[in-house]
């Protein structure tokens, strides 16, 4: 049973600044001895934190902690959180039949064999920007020159999003991600969004393709209680998460191989689809990019890890935490792409598992073999040190990472 004798941390809790590809050092101890304890949130509130794997996957997959966000309780990370319950909630924040109904209509749209389909195009994508790294100038920043425009490029040709307006609407979506953002303007960054995407919406109802939108959009038609706002908001959520988690992802990826060579040398080794398999896995277990848990309020009273959640209180679930689980996975804090890495959670688990994670593996795999086969010799600048990491937004990031070969 937690101790409550004592203050709870700030949350989220610090990294050490010497260790910037390890998670927040407090979890390993809170995994070998709580598993739960309170943490204090910046608007005073104390939810729990869940930071074993076992405890992670249990929590992720209950029905008794829900995702929607009008919970009693529901755990805020920040101020733009609070404002997300002002606006039509997307699939992903609602439960029950209303979450299974969508999801399934959803779910064709990113099947594994859809993600294969798309690989000629994601891999023209990799192509055009690694093309531009090589006919531009020394050292460039990877993040913008790579990993953004894939991520980017990718969810937006999905979507119908002109090149022109993908800059506009991922400035808008850090607005939404940042901590130091009021909920104010995280409220007009969500009202923005909802106007950009309200009106791709109206273009493919009246001249609907052969596209995901309006594939959607026949979809919900057909289907009851599915309307035209539920579908605007679900459209906004699928490039809000199809962009950002997959370019830091790529970039982390990136990252952890140019820091261990032998990791590298091994995957230049043998490039084929197995071993590149294998290094996306470990890649999203060792650089889970969330630095916020899975935000969830409980409904009923239920006991977790051994620690009794009442009705009303909120509750984190740590990815990157269960991630390095030494109970789950030996040596955790070692990057072992050898390793059988499967079981990670850098998707979530349980209903809402991000619905993406096939077309991000793809992006990763095709980014990863791509860059390393035409620039064998890529290499950091700056020492590990020097890097400039952020925890500013939700997800873990580096405001650039500087390469030259």
């Amino acid at each position: 049973m937690t101790d409550l004798s004592t203050a709870p941390d700030a949350y989220p809790l610090q990294r050490d600044a010497r260790c910037p590809m390890d998670p927040p050092p407090a979890y390993r101890s809170l995994r070998e001895t709580d598993g739960l304890v309170r943490v204090r949130a910046w608007d005073g509130s104390e939810p729990w934190l869940v930071t074993r794997y076992d405890d992670v996957r249990a929590a992720l997959a209950d029905s008794r902690l829900s995702s929607d966000p009008r919970t009693p309780g529901f755990p805020h990370t920040q101020p733009t959180s609070a404002a997300r319950q002002e606006i039509d909630l997307p699939f992903a924040f609602v439960e029950g039949p209303e979450h299974l109904i969508e999801r399934r209509l959803l779910v064709k749209e990113f099947t594994a064999r859809k993600a294969r389909e798309a690989r000629p195009a994601i891999q023209r994508i990799v192509d055009e920007a690694i093309d531009g790294m090589l006919a531009g100038t020394k050292p460039c920043d990877l993040y913008e020159a790579l990993c953004l425009p894939v991520a980017t490029h990718t969810i937006g040709e999905l979507l119908g999003v002109p090149p022109a307006d993908r800059p506009l609407l991922q400035a808008g979506s850090r607005r939404i991600g940042s901590r130091r953002v009021s909920k104010e303007t995280g409220s007009q960054a969500f009202q923005d969004l909802n106007d950009y995407f309200e009106h791709l919406v109206d273009l493919r109802m009246r001249e609907p393709g052969d596209d995901m939108v309006s594939r959607l959009l026949a979809a919900y038609a057909a289907t009851d209680g599915l309307t035209r706002a539920k579908a605007v908001s679900t459209v906004q959520v699928l490039f809000f998460a199809g962009w950002g988690p997959s370019s830091y992802m790529i970039e982390f990826g990136v990252l952890a191989l140019l820091l261990h060579p032998d990791q590298l040398a091994l995957l230049k080794a043998d490039p084929s689809p197995g071993p590149v398999a294998s290094a996306v896995e470990e890649s999203l277990r060792y650089a889970t990019v969330s630095v916020n848990g899975r935000q969830r309020g409980a409904l009923e009273d239920l006991t977790l890890g051994g620690q009794l959640i009442r009705a009303g209180e909120g509750v984190l679930v740590q990815l990157d935490s269960a991630n390095r689980d030494a109970d789950t996975f030996p040596d955790p804090d070692t990057f072992d792409i050898t390793r059988q890495a499967g079981r990670q959670l850098g998707f979530g688990h349980g209903p809402h598992k991000c619905i993406g994670a096939e077309l991000s593996r793809v992006e990763m795999s095709v980014a990863y073999e791509t860059l390393f086969r035409r620039i064998p010799d890529l290499r950091l600048v700056q020492p590990l040190d020097q890097l400039p990491f952020s925890t500013e937004l939700t997800l873990y990031s580096l405001d650039e990472l500087l390469v030259t070969w």
